[in-house]
């Protein structure tokens, strides 16, 4: 008795419920998927929704969310069966159930869709009635899929996956459809196929049909149920959507009244409190007449200066170096040179000096003269800007600038 009882106390402590507890991890693999299923990497995000999903299977949207994502990569094998485990059991996604199943309708049609196309491709009509079998398995209410079936298994002389494929488009294509009398066409050219069936048999097979017509009708009224839900909630989008759209009119116009407010307060304003004139432009300070040629005459002296002692600097130069250099080449270093080393370097400081002070005034009058150019053009009028003329003479041509 002790030890049932303690294994009865055991039962209920594990019986009991426990208390989830939010895996930080799973949340971080969620963001990380949300944010590639963004960016269009869905094979990324459907993994990553999986493992968010696995690490806390409380989670249902992350199932949800791991379906979708498989669906937007192709995976429709992964999303079929992970939008079918969502619906067995949505874990708190119960807002996702209704897109849970269209998009599993989705899927399934477009699984069978493929199949369907390798069937029609496949070499031989054996290996593609077993895929156009996998789609009609499917999709069991699409009559397609279920007359591909029956045709590729009659051409590959499988007479019983034959016969019981037209009779499945026997049942499913409406009365008097070209599918429907084609199959009937087929089974009867087909005959009885294998030995005939006992009581139980004939009795398992209409149970068969009859749970398949129950489940026809019930697939009938959950479409019906869920269109009408799905046309509910397109409705609450739709109204939302119009709401939002409202309020954003609205913020619209109080913000434009606003505007019109500020613009009628500011004109308001500079009319109570007008902006005092401005200064007046301060006038250039004049230029005398006499600076432009000044200054143009003025440079010109001071360049013909420089130039001149520039001259006579590199004439003392080059005489020095006549008269050691070249003495000492024109005696074979024979004689010495006739003044003293002292001598020799004051004459080459003085002529240093005289080139340094004579390019010193060159550049001095350069910029003189230029000066007084601009200064010209700036007294001159608009309408005779200066320019530079050439005029023919009889001996050439002369350069000049007018101004």
């Amino acid at each position: 008795m002790v030890r049932a009882a303690g294994f009865a106390t055991l039962c209920a402590l594990c019986a009991a419920p426990t208390t989830a507890v939010a895996d930080p991890n799973g949340e971080k693999m969620a963001a990380r998927a949300k944010a590639a299923y963004d960016r269009g990497e869905f094979d990324t995000a459907a993994g990553l929704f999986w493992q968010a999903f696995q690490s806390e299977p409380t989670r249902g949207e992350w199932l949800y969310s791991a379906a979708r994502a498989s669906e937007r990569a192709g995976l429709l094998d992964e999303a079929a069966e992970r939008y079918e485990e969502f619906l067995r059991n949505p874990r708190g996604g119960t807002d996702k159930v209704a897109l849970a199943r269209t998009h599993l309708r989705e899927v399934q049609v477009d699984r069978a869709k493929r199949l369907m196309r390798r069937a029609a491709e496949s070499p031989s009509p054996a290996l593609g009635y077993r895929h156009a079998r996998t789609a009609a398995d499917i999709l069991w209410d699409n009559v397609e899929a279920w007359l591909l079936a029956a045709e590729l298994a009659d051409r590959a002389g499988m007479k019983p996956e034959a016969a019981e494929c037209y009779q499945t488009v026997s049942r499913l294509a409406p009365a008097g459809s070209t599918e429907h009398k084609a199959a009937l066409q087929r089974i009867k050219a087909i005959g009885s196929v294998g030995p005939a069936r006992s009581a139980a048999e004939r009795r398992a097979e209409a149970e068969r049909l009859k749970t398949l017509d129950e489940a026809r009708k019930r697939k009938a009224a959950e479409d019906a149920a869920r269109k009408a839900v799905e046309d509910a909630a397109r409705a609450a989008e739709d109204d939302a959507e119009r709401k939002a759209q409202q309020f954003q009119h609205e913020i619209e116009a109080k913000e434009r009244e606003r505007q019109r407010a500020e613009a009628e307060r500011l004109a308001e304003q500079r009319r109570r409190n007008p902006p005092p004139d401005p200064e007046p432009a301060r006038a250039p300070l004049p230029i005398p007449e006499w600076a432009p040629r000044a200054a143009l005459y003025g440079g010109a002296a001071l360049g013909v200066v420089g130039a001149a002692l520039v001259t006579v600097g590199m004439v003392q130069e080059r005489n020095l170096d006549t008269q050691t250099h070249g003495h000492l080449a024109a005696n074979a270093k024979t004689k010495a040179i006739p003044f003293t080393y002292a001598e020799a370097q004051d004459r080459a400081q003085s002529a240093a000096t005289l080139q340094s002070a004579g390019w010193g005034l060159a550049i001095t009058g350069g910029v003189t003269a230029v000066t007084g150019v601009v200064l010209g053009q700036l007294r001159a009028p608009k309408t005779a800007p200066a320019a530079v003329q050439v005029l023919p003479m009889t001996n050439g041509v002369v350069v000049g600038w007018r101004w």
